[in-house]
């Protein structure tokens, strides 16, 4: 289940003080996956909160772990 605010509930006011929260996501992968290292890997960012702008999108990319680099799908 991708994360949202009520995540950051138990976290004192940082929900409540900041402008814009971001989650990355990634899907679990499934049991019988094989677990490839230095392939990239699809990852959602979802914006949770936004100030001047809209909220709940999501935005489909890639990562590699070895590079540390996003690109968009």
């Amino acid at each position: 289940m991708p994360p949202s605010l009520s995540n950051l509930r138990d976290t004192g006011a940082v929900e409540e003080h900041a402008s814009n929260v971001l989650f990355l996501w990634q899907r679990p992968p499934k049991a019988d996956a094989p677990m490839t290292y230095g392939d990239w890997e699809d990852i959602e960012v979802i914006i949770g909160k936004q100030r001047n702008g809209p909220a709940g999108l999501r935005v489909p990319m890639q990562f590699k772990k070895t590079w540390g680099s996003f690109i968009p799908r």
